[in-house]
């Protein structure tokens, strides 16, 4: 769909709120994407801020590159790749909306990716597709080619991963089948999800950075409840955990002293294949208490001060 007069950004930032999902949240919905699958509920019930990401970097870059790797890959591949600049609705499962990076002229869904990762870069290499970008490419692989091309309203053909790594290299492209059986998991995950907004009960909480913080915008009331079996067999693991947390550690600071001793018994700032010294400059809130001691500003520490988010002790 596409609204004329209406900014093609503006529209797709209005779907990622309600009971839409698109190829990047269907990832985290799967576990495997950059936010958890409780993260995603509590942004779309807009009881957690969604990100704008439009002004970073790296997405800036992204957007800028997409063309001209797009181009690329056609004369690579030498096949006739189209843009479309439509959000598409899935006909039959409406909560579903996808962006293609591209379609070739032979039926098959094209998805352009820039990435730094070391660990994305070495799996690409071996033409291995990373799995939020395999889930999000058989999400779109779930619709139909659109109208406009030859084979509108036929499945798509095949997937072609075209990822830019390196400025001075070509893309790697990765050619792929459509596993049919990933895209019946997908639909079958993103509907339980949905009824899951519908039902205003979200989904389980993982152990990630994202889904720790996305619990703490759940309200918490006054009241005392007394623990179950469940519960007291859920602290118990975390209280495991943090002991081998603990002890893992230590063990992981006891190995990196001893590095450090040796790179200063031998003068060195550098062990080659192993490791090396660098600096950084950090905020040192005890220096800034004294300067702004010193300049008559100790009142805007307080002023400053903020309540954290209810976390459990």
């Amino acid at each position: 769909f596409d609204e004329p007069g209406v900014d093609f950004h503006t529209i797709r930032r209005r779907y990622q709120f309600g009971e839409y999902i698109g190829g990047s949240e269907a990832a985290s919905i799967m576990g495997c994407g950059f936010s958890s699958a409780i993260t995603i509920y509590m942004q779309k019930t807009q009881q957690e801020d969604v990100p704008d990401l439009s002004g970073l970097e790296y997405i800036e870059w992204g957007n800028m590159l997409e063309p001209v790797v797009l181009k690329r890959t056609e004369e690579m591949l030498n096949l006739n790749i189209h843009k479309p600049n439509h959000m598409y609705l899935h006909p039959l499962h409406n909560f579903m909306t996808a962006n293609f990076d591209g379609v070739s002229e032979d039926g098959r869904l094209v998805e352009v990716k820039t990435t730094d990762s070391y660990k994305r870069k070495s799996m690409l290499e071996d033409g291995v597709i990373p799995d939020d970008w395999l889930i999000q490419m058989h999400h779109y692989a779930c619709f139909r080619i659109p109208d406009w091309h030859p084979s509108g309203g036929e499945p798509f053909q095949g997937l072609i991963l075209s990822a830019k790594t390196h400025m001075q290299k070509d893309p790697v492209i990765i050619e792929s089948p459509v596993d049919w059986g990933l895209c019946e998991t997908i639909i079958k995950e993103e509907k339980a999800f949905i009824q899951r907004l519908t039902d205003k009960n979200p989904p389980p909480p993982d152990g990630s950075a994202s889904a720790t913080n996305s619990v703490k915008h759940m309200p918490l009331g006054e009241g005392e409840i007394e623990a179950n079996e469940e519960v007291e067999s859920h602290w118990k693991a975390a209280k495991d955990a943090k002991a081998s947390m603990d002890l893992a550690e230590k063990s992981y600071k006891f190995h990196k002293n001893y590095i450090h001793t040796l790179m200063s018994e031998r003068e060195c700032n550098k062990i080659r294949g192993i490791s090396y010294s660098r600096t950084s400059k950090r905020l040192s809130e005890k220096l800034l208490k004294k300067r702004l001691a010193e300049h008559n500003l100790s009142h805007l520490i307080e002023e400053c001060r903020q309540e954290s988010s209810p976390y459990i002790v």
